[in-house]
């Protein structure tokens, strides 16, 4: 795991950093044990999409990687993928890791921040026998889950999702959230947004329907573009092609 930094809008950038060692668990069995980690990591990746920066509150500049990995022997069903994130609270001199979401087959996650200084994780469900989102909510910054549950408002056919806080509203944070709306095929881009912390999904904006044989309407990542405006980045025509869209919300 490396990151590099820009302090010129992008024209330049530093040396790459590797922070491997500090959000990956290797075989350190007195570093397991301490942590309660009873496998050793596999296979690791970092969110398909953005970090996101703690804007309000306690936690307020910490830097959030949402993340995944495999642990110990290969499962069926894939139940050996977890989902997971690191933070960093001093800018990127160093870096903790976060306790294990509870869902087998958890993966290819995103983090939002919430009202309250809360956090949200929005998880693929890799095992695939319920067609949604898997939802795990911190109250301490991203460290610990201690509300989770599957989204029945957010379909999903097996395939990775985008979530995004846009704004407030009544004292809650205004999430963004873009994916297959489809429990059968990665079809039906649709970005939804919700009012209030992502309890209810109120408006619902069709992005993109693959109409023929082959196409998809797979991955995808979000930005606030302008207040009321969001950028939307997705791949479709078999995976051929990789569009942006501006949409009104």
């Amino acid at each position: 795991m490396w990151y590099t930094t820009s302090t010129d809008g992008g024209k330049s950038w530093s040396e790459g950093i590797n922070i491997t060692t500090q959000v990956h668990r290797p075989n350190q069995p007195e570093f397991n044990a301490a942590y309660n980690f009873k496998e050793d990591w596999r296979s690791y990746a970092n969110t398909p999409g953005h970090a996101m920066q703690f804007t309000s509150g306690k936690y307020k500049g910490r830097i959030y990687i949402a993340a995944n990995h495999s642990e110990g022997a290969p499962k069926p069903h894939f139940k050996d993928y977890r989902a997971h994130g690191f933070y960093t609270d001093d800018h990127g001199k160093t870096f903790k890791i976060s306790e294990n979401v509870d869902l087998e087959g958890g993966n290819e996650n995103m983090a939002a921040e919430l009202s309250g200084g809360r956090l949200m994780l929005n998880l693929r469900n890799q095992q695939g026998h319920i067609k949604a989102r898997y939802i795990a909510i911190s109250n301490d910054g991203g460290v610990n889950w201690r509300q989770q549950h599957f989204d029945t408002q957010l379909p999903d056919p097996v395939c990775q999702g985008s979530l995004l806080t846009i704004g407030i509203y009544k004292d809650k944070n205004i999430l963004a959230f873009c994916n297959g709306a489809d429990t059968i095929q990665r079809n039906h881009l649709t970005l939804r947004i919700s009012y209030d912390d992502g309890k209810t999904w109120n408006k619902s904006i069709p992005i993109y329907s693959a109409n023929k044989k082959g196409d998809v309407a797979a991955y995808s990542d979000i930005v606030k573009v302008e207040k009321r405006s969001i950028g939307v980045l997705y791949e479709k025509d078999d995976y051929r092609t990789i569009a942006f869209h501006v949409i009104k919300w």
